[in-house]
């Protein structure tokens, strides 16, 4: 390191100079002299050792002692081998090679001799107007990636002649061309040396290049967002900045490798439908990073269509349904697959004046046929159709009637269709469709029905069922029904209590004068009442039918009477309100079945397919009464006011009672000459 003085001292205490002088021709050495760096004739020196050594054959003490001082004041000098291996290598190997005697003394006369041909003297700078010098001491660079970084240095050479020979002490960081040009290899540091050799001695000068990387500064991704299919695959691109970054790659994550993924070359594949960030980091380490929303869809390659209620297995990608005009149904799609990311449906028809669609759901407009066709946002040209039939919205016969649109003939008209069709039976509790007069007319048991009298009195009558009671061979001359042997197509029940015929007022009316019950029905009072006058001021009397009532005969119901009465107007017997019920009890220590309807023993009823496990009209079949228990469907006229109201069933106990309905919708018994309420049947 140029430490001469430091250097020499040391090789002086080591050897005298006493030791050394003989065989150095100029002077002797002195410590002053080699401290002032005197000129001193090394090599002839070394050829008067050599030949002292051969006389001796054999080296001494002194010779070795001057071998090392040698070495090491060319050291100190920074004297160095142009070869590759310094000097004090050589003396080091030749003195040990000596020292085993396996080197012969004129080995070591060669090799020093060598040595000392081929150094020169180190020296820095500019010294006695001789020297090189460079135009920068100290240089930085910066990595600029895939961009080649050079810097030129220019050396400037004073009164030597000589080439000027350039090395880098690593060129894994910076390496040195013929001509000085520096090229930035990899981060670190290094020192770039001019050397140039004239007159036995190497005159340098040297650069410390430092070579650092440019960060990144920015990273964007393109495009920021993208959407493709499950399955597909795009490629991002990240762009690292500033322009001259040392180190452009980038680590590519997502976020969801469940929704898609993607490789080291930004290649993003489409896995399942969602969306998730795909991330691109750089890799330099200043965390800078960027993302890319991608959202992965799964098309729509297939689609069919059901109506709600029904199975979805049955959906099919052409169907069929039936709505009524104002009525609605509801279409429900089926993607294929079901895991498809856009599930929504584009609705039309081609007949928005017969049916149209929002949602799904298609109202029927007027009678015809529309064709309703699902689009699937979410597929390539992917439908399903419905072929809709609208037909006429159905009348609801009571409605159509109370508003007037109907009259008690259309009502007649209407009754003789239903006695006509065989599929009606007694048994019917649901609501039954009747064509008449293009239209689709609805009747439900139940239904309501305002009915006048020739006062302006305006009672409700309800419907009781269908096909139940048997016509009379009265019927064959009253209105269009000409046949005996079949049944009238509606049967009706009051609701409100018949008025007297010269008040407005509720009446009540007895079973008969006296309190019997003998006979029954048939001799009764009420039965010549209703019949008579009752009838006579009903505002559709021309309608109503003659039908046949069976009957028991009183007098603690010995029996039904043979031949059934035939009447217009009726009054309601227990075994058609109420379903039989047996009743065991202990007579003579022995238990005893009975069978009864309500309040009476035997089935008076004469309906279309009775029996006795089954006497009663559709109506009470729905409301399920229970005798002797309250029931609201079996008060009349109203829940909040209701009366008791007669029954045609005698009492079972006593010759002089009939069964009735209590205010409480039970059942009970009254003597026949107190006056309730009274809330006739008839047939149309």
């Amino acid at each position: 390191r140029d430490n001469r003085s430091g250097a020499l001292q040391y090789a002086y205490n080591v050897c005298s100079g006493a030791q050394c002088a003989p065989y150095f021709e100029e002077q002797s050495i002195t410590k002053s002299n080699l401290l002032q760096n005197k000129n001193i004739n090394f090599k002839g020196g070394i050829q008067k050792m050599n030949t002292k050594l051969k006389n001796n054959q054999g080296i001494t003490l002194i010779a070795l002692i001057i071998t090392i001082i040698i070495l090491v004041i060319l050291a100190a000098v920074s004297i160095r081998a142009v070869t590759n291996m310094g000097i004090v290598g050589h003396a080091v190997n030749g003195t040990q090679d000596y020292a085993r005697g396996t080197v012969a003394e004129k080995n070591l006369f060669d090799r020093v001799t060598e040595l000392l041909d081929n150094t020169v003297v180190r020296i820095n700078g500019i010294q006695d107007g001789c020297g090189i010098t460079l135009n920068k001491d100290r240089l930085g660079l910066q990595l600029q990636g895939n961009t080649t970084v050079t810097e030129q240095l220019t050396a400037t050479v004073v009164n030597l002649i000589g080439d000027v020979e350039w090395s880098s002490s690593d060129e894994a960081v910076a390496k040195v061309s013929d001509d000085g040009l520096i090229t930035a290899v990899g981060l670190g540091n290094t020192v770039v040396t001019a050397t140039v050799v004239f007159d036995g001695k190497a005159y340098i000068a040297s650069c410390e290049v430092t070579i650092t990387d440019v960060p990144v500064t920015s990273v964007d991704v393109t495009p920021a967002s993208v959407t493709i299919n499950k399955g597909g695959t795009t490629t991002l691109t990240a762009e690292v900045g500033p322009e001259n970054v040392t180190d452009r790659t980038v680590t590519w994550t997502s976020g969801d490798a469940q929704i898609a993924t993607v490789d080291a070359n930004g290649v993003v594949t489409g896995v399942a439908g969602g969306t998730t960030q795909i991330t691109a980091t750089a890799n330099d380490g200043s965390g800078y990073s960027a993302k890319c929303t991608v959202t992965v869809n799964v098309p729509v390659t297939g689609l069919a269509l059901y109506k709600s209620g029904e199975n979805a297995n049955t959906a099919a990608a052409s169907i069929s349904a039936t709505v009524e005009a104002e009525d609605t149904l509801t279409l429900v799609p089926v993607f294929t697959p079901n895991d498809a990311s856009n599930q929504s449906i584009t609705w039309s028809s081609n007949h928005e004046n017969i049916a149209t669609v929002a949602n799904g759901v298609v109202t029927g407009v007027a009678e015809g046929t529309a064709t309703i066709t699902a689009t699937a946002n979410g597929g390539a040209n992917v439908t399903a159709t419905c072929q809709i039939a609208v037909t006429p919205k159905p009348i609801k016969l009571a409605d159509a009637f109370n508003a007037g649109t109907y009259t008690w003939e259309d009502v007649h008209n209407i009754a003789k269709i239903i006695s006509e069709d065989t599929s009606i039976t007694k048994a019917t509790t649901t609501t039954i469709e009747v064509n008449y007069d293009d239209a689709v007319v609805q009747i439900t048991p139940g239904d309501i029905f305002n009915l006048t009298d020739s006062y302006n009195s305006t009672y409700r009558v309800r419907v009781l069922g269908f096909n139940t009671d048997k016509l009379a061979s009265a019927s064959n001359t009253n209105g269009t029904y000409t046949y005996a042997g079949t049944y009238a197509g509606i049967s009706f029940e009051f609701v409100d209590f018949l008025k007297e015929y010269t008040t407005t007022t509720v009446t009540t009316h007895q079973m008969n004068t006296s309190n019997t019950n003998n006979n029954g029905w048939g001799v009764t009072a009420m039965r010549t009442y209703l019949n008579t006058t009752g009838v006579g001021i009903l505002s559709n009397a021309n309608y109503i039918k003659t039908v046949e009532k069976n009957y028991n005969l009183g007098n603690k119901q010995v029996a039904n009477a043979a031949t059934p009465a035939e009447d217009k107007l009726w009054l309601l017997a227990c075994s058609e309100i109420w379903a039989k019920r047996t009743v065991t009890t202990t007579v003579n220590n022995e238990e005893v079945s009975k069978d009864y309807w309500g309040h009476c023993y035997t089935n008076e009823s004469t309906m279309q397919g009775s029996s006795d496990s089954e006497s009663r009209y559709a109506y009470y079949v729905t409301t399920n009464a229970t005798y002797n228990s309250s029931n609201n469907n079996l008060k009349k006229p109203n829940t909040s006011s209701a009366s008791s109201w007669w029954l045609r069933s005698p009492g079972f106990a006593y010759a002089t009672d009939f069964a009735l309905v209590d205010g409480n919708g039970g059942g009970g018994v009254n003597p026949a000459r107190i006056s309730f309420g009274v809330a006739p049947g008839f047939s149309i």
